[in-house]
């Protein structure tokens, strides 16, 4: 584990309410719709949007009916060094191989049909 000391006047805690919010205006998500979908009144969005932070199971909710992941929003605003169990997403460095090497041979094939014609002229 490392020496070095994180603090909240580092990494202060992100505003729960403000990012609702934010997603909530952009999404054009209508709030009574919203409250509807997790069973509570119009009011407690409202409410909701001015709270700093929310118990884990109302933020999960909110992902679940939003279709967002808050949080992956959270957990990005966190230093890269902290560790996680999520698994890593390799997908994207395997496909990069791939193209490198489609890269490499369809080089090779140039460069051999390049000599072939220069032989032929």
């Amino acid at each position: 584990m490392s020496s070095k000391k994180f603090t909240l006047e580092e990494y202060p805690l992100p505003h729960l309410g403000t990012k609702l919010k934010e997603h909530i205006k952009t999404r054009r998500i209508s709030k009574a719709a919203l409250a509807r979908a997790i069973n509570k009144k119009d009011q407690e969005i409202l409410r909701y949007q001015k709270r700093n932070s929310f118990q884990c199971a109302l933020l999960w909710e909110l992902s679940l009916v939003m279709k967002h992941n808050f949080f992956m929003d959270l957990a990005v605003q966190l230093p890269q060094e902290f560790s996680t169990y999520a698994p890593v997403d390799t997908s994207k460095d395997d496909r990069i191989a791939q193209l490198e090497d489609e890269v490499k041979m369809l080089t090779r094939e140039r460069d051999l049909l390049s000599g072939i014609l220069e032989k032929k002229g």
